[in-house]
C-alpha cells in the first residue's frame, strides 16, 4: 500500500456508497479487507445510518462474503448510547427509531420511553419505518422541552436508484414544525465519535486511516480527528466537488489495492 499509510493500524471504511451500494459490493472490496488482514493490520467499518443495528450490518456484510467480527462494526447508535449511558444515565429517553435499533438501545441499558409527553431527551435516528404519527410523536416530545439530539446529519442516503433522504431531512422538516434543531450529534464528523473509535481500539489518531466518499461526513470526520483521509469516488463525491486536500483519493476501495 502507498507509504502514506505504512504506520496505520486500524482502516476504517465508511458502507454505504463505499463497500457497498444497495445490496451490491464494490469490486475489489473483498480483496482489499484480505491484504490488510495479510499485512497483519486491521479493518472495522463505520456508519453513521442508524436505521440497523451493528447486528444487522454484520448478517449484511457476512451475507456478501466479508469475513468480520461483529465487533468490528460501528454505528452512530454506538456512540449515542455510550453519551446517553454516561451523561443522562437512568433519565427517559423518547426515540424515533426502528424496532430493531429500539430494542438494542434498551438492551444496552437506555431508559427508553413511549411516553413522549413525559421524557428527558429525544432521539432521532434514520427511522426508515416511521409513519406520520411516529413523526408527530416525536414532535411533541421535542416541543415538551426535552434535550434533542440526532444520531447523524447526513442528509441523503446513497441507493442503486439515487439519493434518498436520511436524517438531516427529517431534522429539516421538524425544524419547520418546531424551530428546533438537535443540540448534539454523535456520528461523522462529530470529535466524538473519533474519541470514541481511539477509545475502542486505544489507538492514537496517527494509527487510523478513514476511508469513505462523501464529504461533509467522512472526510471532514478524518480531519477532525486527526486521521489519514482517504475519499473513494465511488459513492456521493465527484472530482469536481473536492476544495480540500486529503491524503489519498482513489476511485474506489479496489484502488487501495494498486496503491
Amino acid at each position: 500500500m502507498d507509504k502514506t499509510l505504512k504506520n496505520i493500524r486500524q482502516f476504517l471504511f465508511d458502507l454505504d456508497g463505499t463497500v457497498f451500494l444497495g445490496d451490491k459490493i464494490i469490486d475489489g472490496a473483498k480483496d482489499v479487507f484480505e491484504e490488510i488482514k495479510r499485512q497483519n493490520k486491521n479493518f472495522a467499518f463505520v456508519t453513521n445510518n442508524s436505521s440497523k443495528t451493528a447486528g444487522e450490518y454484520f448478517e449484511k456484510l457476512k451475507g456478501m462474503g466479508i469475513e468480520l467480527e461483529q465487533s468490528g462494526i460501528i454505528t452512530s447508535n454506538m456512540v449515542a448510547i455510550d453519551h446517553l449511558k454516561e451523561n443522562f444515565c437512568g433519565k427517559r429517553v423518547y426515540l424515533f427509531a426502528t424496532e430493531n435499533v429500539k430494542k438494542e438501545y434498551i438492551k444496552s441499558g437506555i431508559n427508553v420511553t413511549e411516553d413522549y409527553k413525559n421524557c428527558d431527551v429525544s432521539v432521532l435516528t434514520y427511522n426508515t419505518s416511521a409513519n406520520y404519527k411516529d413523526l408527530c410523536n416525536f414532535v411533541f416530545s421535542i416541543n415538551n422541552g426535552s434535550f434533542y439530539v440526532a444520531t447523524h446529519i447526513d442528509i441523503n442516503c446513497p441507493s442503486i436508484l439515487g439519493n434518498i433522504p436520511d436524517i438531516g431531512s427529517f431534522i429539516e422538516l421538524i425544524y419547520t414544525s418546531t424551530k428546533k434543531r438537535p443540540q448534539k450529534f454523535f456520528g461523522k464528523p462529530e470529535k466524538v465519535m473519533g474519541e470514541f473509535i481511539q477509545k475502542l481500539f486505544n489507538l492514537s489518531s496517527d494509527k487510523i486511516a478513514m476511508t469513505g466518499d462523501r464529504l461533509y461526513t467522512d472526510m471532514e470526520f478524518a480531519l477532525n480527528s486527526g486521521f489519514k483521509s482517504i475519499l473513494v469516488l465511488s459513492g456521493e463525491t465527484k472530482k469536481e466537488m473536492i476544495t480540500k486536500k486529503y491524503d489519498l483519493v482513489i476511485d474506489s476501495i479496489k484502488c487501495l489495492m494498486e496503491l
